[in-house]
């Protein structure tokens, strides 16, 4: 009984360490550009980084189902992320303020890819996906 804890409290820390490790090498990002005036840091950062967000919420739940609570991975990939973002926007609030978008659209990737997961529909799982795509794209071109 111990071991499966132990197991478990391994797998969701392991999880908590990679979101984090993702949102430091995301984090480059929004300093750079592709094209000057088409997709400047904001936008590739946004894009990038919500399907990256996505497809690493997607998978850590694939690898962890039956063992770890789905909403308890949800947790640990969302405190990852709040680990490295929350303590940087609260004391520069004012000039990271123009990223809180960016913030806003990575957070609703992770829930849109954990609706995506627990869907028993693949027309529901198609549907998130389809909706995410569209929500990312006018998100990072209204700006």
């Amino acid at each position: 009984m111990k071991t499966a804890k132990k197991i478990i409290w391994k797998r969701l820390f392991i999880v908590y360490i990679l979101s984090i490790v993702l949102v430091v090498i995301e984090s480059p990002l929004r300093g750079g550009y592709i094209f000057p005036d088409i997709i400047d840091g904001f936008r590739l950062s946004l894009l990038t980084g919500s399907i990256i967000f996505f497809l690493f919420t997607y998978y850590v739940l694939y690898r962890n189902r039956g063992i770890v609570e789905n909403f308890k991975v949800l947790l640990a990939v969302i405190l990852g992320y709040l680990t490295i973002i929350s303590p940087v926007m609260t004391v520069h609030f004012f000039s990271t303020f123009p990223s809180l978008p960016i913030c806003v659209c990575h957070l609703s990737a992770v829930i849109l890819a954990y609706f995506a997961f627990i869907s028993k529909s693949k027309r529901v799982k198609y549907a998130i996906i389809i909706c995410f795509a569209i929500f990312i794209s006018v998100i990072a071109f209204a700006f």
